[in-house]
């Protein structure tokens, strides 16, 4: 009940929170097809495809060490390639690169993971086209691999008001509304 075959997940909170964390947890459990979270049922051992395209391969690798005292995480399974940071997934070019090389390191994913989109996107999600070109993308990986996809993505980082208090928004939500819905 948290993420379905071929569909597409984004996990959205302000930035810290532990976004990464959760979805690097949950791709170890999924790769040796154990319950995600103790209790999320997963059917079969997965094959995870991890893109961080902000804080690389070091944070994920170390944060894995730690969960591998407790998760039996099946590397076999578990492909993480730093090597797209500073790419636009909204260029072609890049696009049908990152796709490319998905292929050739995991021609089957089950499930890929973006993380933070915002850092895949030259120029930021504030307007609509951008966020269509983005969700373009995400629909590729899944038609093209026929797979789900897994996005965290930031919110607005908060802000102090004129008394130095943190001003709260009512809606936080970074980028186009239409990402949103």
């Amino acid at each position: 009940g948290f993420l379905y075959e071929k569909s597409s997940l984004m996990v959205s909170s302000d930035p810290g929170l532990g976004k990464s964390i959760i979805m690097t947890c949950a791709f170890a459990q999924m790769s040796a097809g154990l319950p995600v979270f103790n209790s999320l049922m997963v059917p079969r051992p997965m094959k995870c495809y991890q893109i961080p395209f902000e804080r690389g391969l070091q944070e994920v690798t170390e944060r894995l060490k730690h969960m591998s005292e407790v998760i039996p995480i099946n590397y076999s399974n578990y492909f993480i390639n730093e090597n797209f940071i500073g790419m636009n997934v909204t260029d072609s070019k890049h696009a049908d690169f990152i796709i490319k090389v998905i292929r050739q390191d995991c021609p089957n994913p089950d499930c890929i993971g973006l993380d933070p989109i915002y850092a895949s996107i030259a120029g930021g999600l504030s307007t609509d086209e951008k966020a269509s070109l983005f969700c373009r993308f995400s629909t590729r990986l899944q038609h093209e691999f026929g797979c789900s996809v897994w996005m965290n993505h930031h919110t607005i980082k908060p802000q102090l008001n004129r008394d130095g208090n943190i001003s709260t928004r009512p809606d936080p939500f970074y980028g186009s509304q239409w990402l949103k819905a």
